[in-house]
């Protein structure tokens, strides 16, 4: 069976030369650098396998999202198919340009009302 090691030596060192230095040295026996070791090891087969795994369910997932967005995106492009031709909630405004009578009418009784509203508080 194989097996990862990872071995880190942390020292005091003023430059980053200085400290590849004394790790060198420490890993060449000599112990009198004051370096301290930290090793750690595992199973190159369960680390393979967890990546593995990981991996698969990863894929799923972005697979598994990407038929959900096709299908969502599907549904709505059929359903929106016919093209709006009526008003659902309110019926055109009679201010607009297209009706330019009603435009006259709209603005009289406008002008009718707010003249009615400002003799009443005048009064």
């Amino acid at each position: 069976m194989r097996y990862k090691t990872t071995v880190e030596i942390f020292n005091d060192a003023e430059t980053e030369h200085e400290a590849a230095d004394m790790a060198g040295e420490f890993l060449q026996g000599d112990f009198r650098t004051g370096a301290d070791i930290k090793v750690k090891t595992v199973s190159s087969a369960k680390s393979t396998g967890v990546k593995a795994v990981l991996t698969i369910c990863l894929t799923a997932a972005i697979l598994s999202l990407f038929v959900l967005e096709n299908r969502i995106s599907y549904r709505l492009a059929k359903s929106e198919t016919k093209p709006v031709t009526s008003y659902a909630i309110q019926p055109p405004l009679k201010t607009g340009l297209l009706n330019l009578n009603d435009l006259k009418q709209f603005k009289e009784n406008w002008d009718k009302k707010q003249k009615e509203r400002v003799d009443s508080i005048a009064r």
